[in-house]
């Protein structure tokens, strides 16, 4: 840990309650994730309170991508 804020996604089996997978491993520094919609096909999408970004991701993910980034989204 660098001391700065950072997040990641953590997916969890909605049936158990078990943890299935953190997106990725390690925080991704400067980043805040906080609201987040999941579409029909399990894709995540979240809103970085830090950056004018939203991010993506899926089980099958390694890392979360930027899915799209604006200033419109600053706050």
């Amino acid at each position: 840990e660098s001391g700065k804020p950072g997040s990641n996604l953590k997916l969890f089996d909605l049936n158990s309650g078990k943890l299935v997978k953190t997106i990725p491993e390690n925080f991704i520094e400067g980043v805040f994730f906080n609201e987040v919609t999941i579409d029909d096909q399990g894709t995540v999408f979240v809103s970085d309170t830090f950056n004018p970004k939203i991010w993506t991701a899926n089980a099958q993910s390694t890392e979360a991508k930027v899915f799209v980034e604006n200033d419109l989204f600053s706050n």
